[in-house]
């Protein structure tokens, strides 16, 4: 595994890469950083070139002088550790914000990916009614509790208050997941955290461009049911994805039960190399694919 810090744009960006061949770049959520992708860099780096970083204001990347936080930022930061790294084209795996951020990234830069592995995200935060009064909730009350108890604290809370309403295990089936979110978020800042929050309570895909590149779409069999349904309604948007729910996992899906989502990940990526093999040239794969209304894709 080589680990390095690579210039891109105003930050410096934390990367950890592993294995040859085509590349595959992974984006870990909100509040996380890339060592969540450890087992699939380990696993993968057997056939491919596989690339995780810390987003900007997480982990071992920190903070940075932004005032605001949105998947745009992050899709730009993306752009910029491909061009670091001289990748022209890359398999895109995200997950929840992540996933967001892949989505994004996909819309603005279409020639720049060959697929799209979206792992436990969703389409907006507000694409329901119940979703948009839940996040207008959360971002009314999020920045000033978190700048009140801390992130420690904040943490604690949630992680109790999460208990009273039934979601218990929604981030993770395992104590080694729970475990590495309750790290990760520990080593951003309450006013990082406030911006990260942010982007994730203003992502709205409902008008993003859908590349016609092959897709997987992940989704844990015990996540929140917000994201769950979520999960379906992006097997719509792509004209050509393929859905996997993975058993015995929750958000944290590739922790909880890695073994199947490697298995599902192979499979996949073994069964599109000939489709991308045969595929248009980019000119021709350049997404014009855009959503109408949020109404027609539930006709």
């Amino acid at each position: 595994m080589d680990t390095m810090q690579i210039e891109t744009r105003d930050i410096r960006t934390w990367v950890q890469a592993a294995g040859q061949g085509e590349p595959i770049v992974f984006v870990h959520g909100a509040l996380l950083n890339s060592d969540l992708w450890r087992r699939q860099l380990d696993e993968l780096s057997q056939g491919f070139h596989c690339i995780a970083y810390d987003l900007r204001g997480h982990g071992r990347t920190g903070a940075s002088k932004l005032q605001r936080y949105s998947t745009d930022v992050f899709a730009d930061d993306l752009l910029a550790v491909l061009q670091a790294l001289s990748l022209e084209q890359a398999t895109l795996c995200g997950l929840s914000l992540g996933g967001m951020i892949a989505q994004t990234f996909a819309s603005r830069f279409p020639r720049r990916i060959s697929r799209l592995i979206l792992c436990d995200t969703g389409v907006s935060t507000r694409y329901f009614l119940s979703d948009k009064l839940f996040n207008s909730a959360l971002g009314a009350t999020t920045p000033a509790l978190i700048s009140l108890l801390g992130v420690r604290r904040f943490r604690i809370f949630t992680q109790q208050l999460n208990r009273r309403i039934g979601h218990t295990h929604w981030v993770s089936k395992s104590g080694e997941g729970l475990r590495f979110a309750h790290e990760s978020m520990e080593m951003i800042g309450p006013r990082e955290m406030i911006k990260i929050f942010d982007a994730v309570l203003g992502f709205n895909g409902t008008r993003l461009r859908r590349p016609e590149v092959p897709v997987l779409i992940m989704n844990g069999q015990h996540d929140s049911p917000l994201i769950l349904r979520q999960g379906k309604i992006l097997q719509r948007l792509y004209r050509k994805a393929e859905y996997e729910l993975i058993p015995v996992a929750s958000h944290l899906s590739n922790v909880d039960n890695p073994v199947y989502f490697h298995l599902a990940t192979e499979r996949f990526l073994r069964n599109s190399s000939k489709a991308i093999q045969t595929s248009a040239t980019p000119d021709q794969n350049s997404g014009d694919l855009v959503l109408e209304t949020v109404e027609a894709t539930l006709k």
